[in-house]
């Protein structure tokens, strides 16, 4: 068996359901130490997170992953138990064989390669166990500490997330839409429904807005990006008694921006909008809370993505689709420190249900794909 099946059955043998580590960080900082990279720790409120790198270099390239996983979820559904890491038929089943452990260990194997080529390529790895959670202590965290602490931003970045739909490599992204919530509460009086006069029905009050919400053409999009859509994802009554008129309801409504419009302009829509037809005509209180998880971010094709497209094309002879769709990773932190960013790995067919797999054949396609992505990198750079 090769370096990288090895490696990615040893990180998924680690149970390390989010935001829990295990001992990943330990098996990846074992691998690195003989390459000459240090593990730095910025670890906080249970999230392990570790930057590795060369004290003697600036990094050229981050690469950015996550060792946490999703629950398996109902054992008894797998083919093999998730966290044995069971190869059958040339099949590699776990969970995180594709997100991501398996792309953590075909990028740590190219690492080893492309150093023995050119010993003097550095490159930074951000992994953290906080990804598939609210991913708050996480990349992001570590990010606004590098900003702090002054810490050297390289040119590029790669995000080893599965971004392959069909065939290895037949998609890089390279930019995702922005992605702001709503959570809304609209407050009415509660009271009988026999009484309606004497109640204000938050039900009532949200129908006029939710329809002239989804009515709403928020852009057109652009030659990079898909238009902007709004999706109410939850509608919840504080009563569940039928002769009750409720006191409130809760709303959540998700924007998956372009950057055509901003996030600004969107709350101001929304809540210009609720108050005029929910609160003021059904005298209601509309109280908004947002959270915004991420700003739109794209690279334009240029070294990176060349380097990348290359790559694929003399291993999978395809070229790859350059691609801003799906949704928010941990590529928004890092964008808006200035650097180029790209994601590319694994199929994503199987990523977070039961029997997730990769083929091995697979690994070692994107082993050898990150290694010619790396090389054409550091050649590019002694130029």
């Amino acid at each position: 068996r090769n370096e990288t099946h090895t490696l990615c059955q040893k990180l998924i043998q680690e149970d390390s359901v989010t935001p829990d580590d295990k001992n990943c960080q330990k098996i990846i900082k074992d691998f690195l130490l003989p390459l000459g990279y240090q593990q730095h720790d910025y670890s906080q409120n249970g999230v392990t997170n570790s930057y590795y790198s060369r004290p003697d270099h600036p990094p050229l390239l981050w690469y950015v992953g996550h060792t946490d996983v999703v629950p398996p979820g109902d054992l008894a559904s797998w083919q093999h138990p998730p966290f044995e890491a069971v190869v059958e038929n040339g099949i590699l089943y776990g969970r995180g064989a594709v997100d991501m452990k398996g792309g953590i260990a075909c990028f740590l194997s190219a690492l080893q390669a492309a150093h023995e080529t050119y010993p003097s390529l550095s490159v930074g790895l951000l992994i953290t166990s906080d990804e598939e959670g609210i991913a708050t202590d996480g990349i992001k965290a570590m990010a606004e500490r590098f900003k702090q602490e002054n810490i050297t931003i390289p040119p590029y970045c790669l995000v080893g997330e599965p971004s392959s739909q069909t065939t290895l490599g037949d998609t890089i992204k390279i930019g995702r839409r922005g992605s702001l919530t709503a959570n809304v509460c609209i407050q009415g009086l509660q009271g009988h429904v026999a009484y309606p006069h004497l109640a204000i029905n938050p039900i009532h009050a949200a129908s006029d807005s939710l329809q002239a919400l989804l009515q709403i053409e928020w852009d057109q999009g652009n030659a990079h990006f898909d238009p902007t859509q709004c999706q109410v994802v939850a509608i919840e009554s504080d009563t569940k008694t039928s002769n009750v008129i409720p006191n409130a309801l809760n709303l959540t409504i998700n924007f998956r921006y372009s950057p055509e419009i901003t996030a600004e302009y969107i709350k101001e829509k929304v809540s210009r909008l609720l108050n005029e037809l929910s609160a003021s005509p059904h005298n209601a209180t509309v109280n908004i809370e947002w959270h915004h998880s991420g700003k739109p971010f794209y690279t334009a094709p240029g070294t990176l993505v060349n380097a990348m497209s290359d790559a694929v094309h003399k291993q999978m002879h395809l070229t790859p689709t350059l691609s801003t769709s799906g949704g928010t990773s941990d590529g928004r932190f890092i964008a808006p420190l200035g650097c180029e960013v790209i994601e590319m790995g694994l199929l994503n067919k199987t990523i977070h249900q039961i029997n997730e797999q990769t083929s091995e054949q697979d690994l070692d396609d994107l082993t050898q794909i990150y290694y010619d992505f790396l090389v054409t990198l550091a050649e590019s750079t002694h130029e």
